[in-house]
């Protein structure tokens, strides 16, 4: 679970459904893949005409202690097998207090039927072992460039960006 392989991954699947001129939009770690594929080295030189960013920037840091405890959460949610959303909201209540997060994060949740217990649609063991991957981005400042039209967003009451509105036509 790298940067690299999921643009790889974005770059595949438009090859293969003949995509050109493309504006391609990530929200937050999808922002990291967004920029990734726009930095690729492989990246055909039709494919790509707009790129959007939303919530992210192209820095290398550890992830919070608050993201690691989200994936702890959401690991004790399937572990304890409650069988619904408010079970698992109440699990979650201890790692995070912001009950507007809360529902964000269960999102997750894969619909499931009766009483059979709730699953999260992503796959919770891979991204806890990818967690110092996650907070990386495969390029240093400078090493590559992208040179078309650029919109970078920033929410204004988002916690996890670190950049400003910003339209770039470089």
């Amino acid at each position: 679970m790298t940067y690299s392989a999921m643009a790889a991954d974005v770059l595949a699947f438009c090859k293969k459904h003949g995509f050109e001129e493309i504006s391609l939009l990530g929200h937050s770690m999808g922002g990291k893949v967004a920029m990734t594929v726009a930095l690729d080295p492989k990246l055909p030189s039709n494919l790509l005409k707009h790129l959007i960013v939303a919530d992210i920037a192209p820095s290398r840091g550890a992830m919070s202690p608050e993201f690691q405890g989200y994936v702890e959460a959401m690991k004790k949610i399937e572990q304890s097998q409650v069988t619904s959303r408010q079970e698992a909201q109440k699990l979650l209540a201890p790692y995070e207090s912001d009950p507007m997060t809360r529902a964000f994060l269960l999102t997750n949740l894969a619909p499931h039927h009766g009483h059979d217990p709730v699953k999260f649609r992503v796959p919770l063991d891979i991204i806890g072992d990818a967690i110092p991957e996650i907070g990386h981005f495969p390029y240093e400042p400078g090493e590559r460039v992208w040179e078309g039209p650029t919109l970078f967003i920033k929410g204004t009451k988002s916690r996890f960006a670190y950049i400003t509105i910003l339209m770039c036509s470089c």
